[in-house]
């Protein structure tokens, strides 16, 4: 399936002052007002481990950046990539200008910031842990459906989050897919969620682009592949897309459908999406691929290619379904059939 789309751009304009981190360079929509609100409102009602649900291009990390525009004491954001570091520092800058912002990943270990923006690789370690210090008001936590991981929740309980002492930290997690592939319900570590806002009610209110989707035929009978943890198993899959030609079909599609239009393409293995990628490069247009194993040096290239025209489509494997931010994307390739609505809309 190709579907094609866009998000209407948050633009940027003075908003009123907050208590603690004074102007910002953009203006909250009504809704992330009361995302904010609804948080404020929690907190004082006693509540200390909130969730806030908002879809895909809804601007969850301005929301998150304007609660700590107003926080007063210190506060640490953690991540499981860099590119959702890399995305939160931009976003919280946006928000709140003024902010202090240390980075706790691979060598660098600024742990005493005002906002410390933590990978959760990095910071879960014996011996950063121990540096990192206990005194925070506030935690977040970034693609919060995977809060209830072990390092995760090493982390959130060794900064206080689960203790019941009045100045304990309080907890936020953020995500457009509260509901994980696995069935572990996220109440093991939040308490409620405070708002949320789905990619329906986005499109209805005039917030998102409503999809164009184009539904692509290729000769695949779903019911002979095999399935593991309730979806379908990715190398049968891989492997009998393969066998079907998906990968030519779906550039036929995007020739048909798309070629005015940048794209990122979704497939269940790294062999079908090198596949893909060679395909469109026969038929002339410019494709790369982004997997577990390409570097960050080699990712932050592709994306600024993409991002420049010069790379019209970027094909991944379980890579760009979190923490990125290309807003020139108008196309989606979706060429990784699930029975899986959260692995879906996390697409």
């Amino acid at each position: 399936m190709v579907a094609t789309s866009s998000e209407v751009l948050q633009t940027a304009s003075p908003p009123p002052e907050s208590p603690a981190g004074g102007e910002a360079l953009v203006s909250l929509r009504p809704y992330q007002n009361d995302a904010v609100g609804a948080c404020e409102a929690a907190w004082e009602s006693g509540l200390a481990r909130l969730l806030i649900v908002l879809a895909t291009g809804l601007g969850k990390t301005i929301v998150f950046s304007d609660v700590l525009r107003r926080e007063t004491r210190r506060a640490l954001v953690i991540a499981h990539r860099d590119e959702l570091l890399e995305q939160a520092r931009e976003k919280i800058l946006m928000v709140y200008p003024q902010a202090e912002i240390g980075m706790v990943r691979r060598k660098e270990n600024d742990v005493d910031a005002q906002i410390v923006l933590a990978s959760v690789q990095s910071v879960a370690r014996e011996n950063r842990l121990q540096t990192l210090g206990k005194d925070f008001g506030l935690v977040g936590v970034d693609e919060a459906h995977h809060a209830v991981a072990p390092f995760h929740k090493k982390i959130i309980t060794h900064v206080g989050c689960f203790e019941t002492r009045p100045d304990r930290p309080k907890l936020l997690g953020v995500t457009a897919t509260p509901k994980r592939t696995d069935g572990v319900g996220l109440n093991n570590v939040f308490e409620k969620i405070v708002y949320k806002k789905t990619i329906l009610d986005g499109i209805i209110e005039g917030y998102l682009v409503d999809l164009i989707c184009k539904e692509i035929k290729v000769e695949i009978d779903l019911s002979e592949v095999a399935n593991s943890g309730g979806d379908y198993d990715d190398g049968a899959l891989g492997r009998a897309m393969t066998e079907a030609h998906a990968p030519e079909v779906m550039v036929a599609a995007f020739k048909e459908f798309a070629l005015d239009r940048k794209a990122i393409a979704f497939l269940p293995t790294v062999p079908v999406a090198e596949e893909l990628v060679a395909v469109f490069e026969r038929e002339g247009i410019p494709a790369e691929v982004v997997k577990d194993s390409t570097s960050h040096k080699q990712r932050q290239g592709i994306y600024q290619r993409l991002k420049e025209g010069q790379t019209r489509v970027v094909a991944n494997c379980g890579v760009l379904t979190e923490g990125f931010d290309e807003p020139s994307i108008s196309c989606i390739i979706q060429g990784r059939p699930t029975i899986s609505g959260s692995l879906y809309t996390h697409k």
